[in-house]
This record gives C-alpha cells, structure tokens and sequence, in this order.
C-alpha cells in the first residue's frame, strides 16, 4: 500500500485551494452577499439550499443537512474515497501528492517506474497511429472519429518483434517486461506483446494508464484481441475500460451501462453514450460492481441475447447481489442474437439503443422470472420448490429495505400470508442525540470540524483531566481516535467513527454552521474543556462515598448535595 499523505500537505493543499471554485465547476453558484448559493447536488430541489462560504471554506445544505470542506464535497460529489479526492484536488493544482517515508517507499519507486514505462508507451502507440494508414483505415470503418480516438488516447502498435523496444528511449527492458509490454520466449529473447494492432490504453480512476489492449487488424497476428498480463498496477478482474473517461465526461453518473467489449464502448460514445465501460476479457464480478457503485446508483449490464449472452447475464446478477441496496440497483438488456451493442447502434442509432436502456429489466424481477420457469407455481410443491431456489439469493444480500421487499416478493408469489413489515428509516435530528451536555456537544462539534485543537492543548491539560474525558459519552471517541491517530484530518475522522453508536450524531454535529473565527475557537475549545472537566470532577465528587462519608448528620449532607449542585449548575 502506498505511504501515508503527510498531514501538512493535506493542510497546504487546503490553504491553496478555494472551496468556491472546486464547488463551482460542479454547482451553478450565484453571489448572495457574502456567500454563493446553488441547487444542491445531493438532493432534488426546486428552490436553492446549498451555500458556500468562501470566508469559512465550508459548504451546507440546509435541505439534505450534507456539509464540510473541499475534500468532503468533492469525496461526496465525485464519489471518490479520502485519498483520491486529496489527490483531484491537488492535480488541479498543480501539486504532487508526497507519501510520508515507510517500508512501502520501494513498492511506490517500482510502481513509479512502471507508470512512466507505460506513459512512453502510450506516447509511442499514439504517435505509430498518426503514421498509419492501416490502422486509421480500420478505426474509419468501425466509426471513430479522430476527436474519439484523442479523448480516449488510442494508438497502434506496428508490425515487429522489437519495435516498441528499440524507439523508446530512457526505458529499460526489465521496465518493459515489468509493464507486461515486453514478453520473453523460451530461447530468453524478447519481444513485444502488441504487434499490429490498434491499442486501447487502460486508465485507472486517477487517469494514469496501468495496461493496454489490443485489437489485430490483420489475418496472422493471433487472437483477435490481447489484453496487457497482470501487473503490480494492472489487475484485471478489479479494473474498467472506460471508467475514467465516463467520470470525467460527467461526475454525477445516474447510471453507468457495462457491456463486453472495447469497441462496444467506443461506438456507443460515438453516439454521445459515454457512461458506458466494459469489462476486461473477464466477467463482471463481485469487486467490479462495488467500484461501480462507488460512482452511480444504477447499474445497466448489457449482454449478446444469444444462450451465452444470458448465461453471463446470469451469472453476473448473482455477483451482484451483495452489492444492492435500495439506492444501488441492477438492470438488464439483451440485444437481439447476432447483434452486439457496436453494431447495433451504427445500424439503428442511439434513439434505439436508448429505448432499449429504457425498457431494462429489473436484476430481481429477471431473476424471479428465470426461477420459475421451468415450474408450475399453481402447483403448491412447485410454489415451495421455488420458495427454496430463492432463499440462497436472499441470503446474499445485505439486510435492508430491498431484501425485505425481494422476500416479501417472494412469500406473496408462493401465497404465505404473513408480510415483512417495513419500518421506515428514522431521519436523523440534531435533537435526537444521546443525552449530553450542550458545552460538551459544542466541543465535540468543534473537534469534528478542527481535528487538530487536540493538538494544540496546552501541558495544563493533564492525564487527570483526559481520564475524565474519555469517561465523557460523546466526547471520548473523537478525543480517542486523536490519541492514537494525533494527524487525521475531518473526514478521516468521522469515517473512524462510523462504527460508533453516536455516529448520526458526529454527522449532525459536524453539518451543524459554527459562526465564530478559527482563532476565536481555539480560546472556546481550550475555556471550555477546562470548564467541563471542572464539572466532571464536581459530579465525581458529588457521587464519592468516601466525599459523603465525611458528613456527619443528615442536614449536613442535604447541605453538602445543594452546594455541590449549585457550583456545578455554575460551571
């Protein structure tokens, strides 16, 4: 795994950056005195809740309650994890993201390597494909244009065993063969993977190429296509064609379409479709479909209507499973046998292929309807055989609103009387959560937002006062975290909450707006936590034996109680 990004870099990258920006080229912003206002992109809505504060650098919603920093929204907006958004938002800078020193150093240099021999390659396919007849020839017939063929970096690899060896320069063989560029025969001479055909770079997320494949344009040049081996980079059953340049066509993909091959992409973007990408030589898996729905919540897979086109179809939906959820859902089309989607769409056009997309079936409706084909469900051990053949499916997925609605489904068609009931999802409210304090909820929201406040307490703040902390219900898990993890940022702190039970609650207290200047929180957080410790140890106090065994008589102690409550009401 790569190094850690140090946490002054994350906080350069933050002081360089304007939230305003970064929202704008996603958001429609308007001027609205001192903030800019917009439609939300999390939510539909007719009338603007959303602003952003170029003065706090901060973004809300006060539809949908969603806020946070530039990294926050672009993590929420592009669907991107932690580490890639740090690394978007530094590219669009101009910063290179540094890895803070550890056993991964040579892992990241060898990689490091690989992505430069391949970048040459890259540069090298392309610049053969501005040279060649041959190749320009074939790409014409199939459909794609030159401006196709630049956005998603095509290129052809010519004829002969060493020639993408011997034209690149301050790239070493071993490099080569590393990249899966270069192969080695039996008699230990080399050669080169690709010859003769046109060339299809493989992008990851970042837009860094991590493999190729490679379509023969002749009769004697092996099978039809070869995709680049397994690499340090290059996993196969984890990657995507396409996927990068669909995000990047548009950030908010409503639904990404996965059919089988590489011109299948190509000609369905042709025809404007770009949220379409396919899959690797392999068959859409598990990994596959949780990336996916790292970036959409509808999933369209596109298969040939012939038996083998519905048998991966098949089998695809049942690797799907686990992944759906009632935001994350799967259909299904079958072009007509002897069609794929490449030649569908250049004989009857996107208006047809569209319609098709329309009229998807759902994943769970084509999978009832094949289980019970082959049974007669009037017959009532037909009904109980097929409530058998669905309990294995329902066991894959996550529990939620759609497994409980698939079994009510279910249990309806064999005619079982008792029905799942759904209880609704109860919507999170800042005044719903546990039973603190309003000084320690304060300082717990401020702790959120500036994770770094723990870290400038001063040696007043001793082991005494942070044993009483980490008594504290809501304030212990924040502080904790720190403790072990002293440079997390915002983000990657609520994500180390995520297990905590007061985790909707961290989330409210983190969208909640905070009206006073960062050096003005300080002095609060600092006041306050001395002020709430005070009170712990009066509370602790108040509920000593050995405090109230020193009271004499019985008006004594009602005497020692109320003073004890009065000063801490005080606090």
């Amino acid at each position: 795994m790569p190094g850690r990004i140090p946490q002054s870099f994350i906080n350069d990258l933050i002081a360089k950056i304007d939230i305003v920006d970064v929202v704008g080229e996603r958001v429609d912003l308007k001027k609205a005195g001192k903030n800019y206002n917009g439609l939300c992109p999390f939510h539909n809505e007719k009338t603007p809740s959303f602003t952003v504060s170029p003065d706090k650098q901060f973004f809300h919603c006060f539809g949908c309650q969603e806020s946070g920093t530039a990294i926050g929204f672009v993590m929420l907006h592009d669907r991107l994890t932690f580490v890639e958004a740090i690394e978007s938002l530094a590219a669009s800078v101009g910063m290179s993201v540094p890895r803070e020193a550890g056993s991964s150093r040579q892992e990241i240099s060898a990689n490091k390597k690989l992505i430069e021999a391949i970048a040459k390659a890259m540069d090298f396919y392309k610049q053969q494909l501005r040279i060649s007849t041959a190749a320009k020839k074939y790409l014409q017939g199939r459909g794609i244009t030159g401006e196709l063929a630049r956005d998603y970096q095509l290129g052809y690899a010519p004829s002969g065993w060493q020639t993408l060896e011997n034209g690149l320069e301050g790239v070493g063989l071993e490099a080569l063969v590393e990249a899966g560029l270069v192969s080695e025969g039996k008699n230990k001479k080399h050669y080169d993977r690709f010859r003769n055909r046109v060339v299809f770079p493989i992008r990851n997320v970042k837009g860094q190429t991590i493999g190729f494949g490679g379509r023969s344009i002749g009769d004697d040049d092996g099978p039809k296509y070869l995709n680049s081996p397994e690499t340090e980079l290059f996993k196969k059953g984890e990657e995507l064609y396409g996927l990068y340049e669909a995000r990047k066509s548009n950030s908010r993909l409503h639904k990404i379409i996965v059919v089988e091959g590489y011109m299948d992409v190509l000609s369905l973007a042709q025809s404007g479709l770009t949220n379409v990408v396919a899959t690797l030589g392999t068959a859409t898996n598990e990994t596959h479909f949780y990336k996916l729905f790292k970036y959409t919540d509808e999933v369209v897979l596109c298969f040939d209507g012939d038996g083998a086109g519905r048998q991966a179809g098949w089998k695809a939906l049942e690797r799907a499973l686990p992944a759906l959820s009632d935001q994350k859902q799967i259909k299904l089309i079958f072009v007509p046998e002897g069609e794929d989607p490449d030649t569908l769409v250049r004989k009857k056009g996107a208006e047809h292929f569209n319609q098709q997309i329309k009229n998807a079936i759902s994943g769970l409706d084509y999978l009832l309807e094949q289980l019970s084909i082959p049974l007669n469900l009037e017959s009532l051990d037909d009904r109980a055989k097929f409530y058998g053949l669905c309990q294995p499916y329902i066991d894959k997925m996550k529990a939620g609103i759609l497994r409980d609605l698939f079994k009510q489904k279910i249990d309806q068609i064999v005619g079982l009387r008792e029905q799942t009931k759904q209880t609704p999802r109860p919507k999170r409210s800042f005044s719903e959560g546990p039973k603190v304090s309003r000084l320690e909820a304060k300082l717990c929201g401020y702790l959120l937002k500036y994770p770094d406040l723990w870290n400038q307490l001063d040696e007043s703040f001793g082991e005494n006062e942070l044993l009483l902390i980490n008594r504290c219900e809501l304030l212990s898990a924040p502080v904790k975290q720190l403790q072990k993890h002293p440079t997390l940022g915002s983000e990657e702190l609520l994500v180390r909450l995520i297990d905590e039970p007061a985790y909707d609650y961290f989330c409210d207290l983190l969208g909640k707006p905070v009206e006073i200047e960062i050096e003005e929180m300080e002095i609060e957080f600092r006041e306050g936590l001395r002020r709430l410790t005070l009170k712990l140890k009066e509370q602790e106090e108040l509920n000593s034996p050995d405090k109230l065994s020193e009271v004499a008589s019985i008006s004594d102690l009602k005497r020692f109680v109320s003073r004890k409550k009065n000063k801490i009401n005080k606090l």
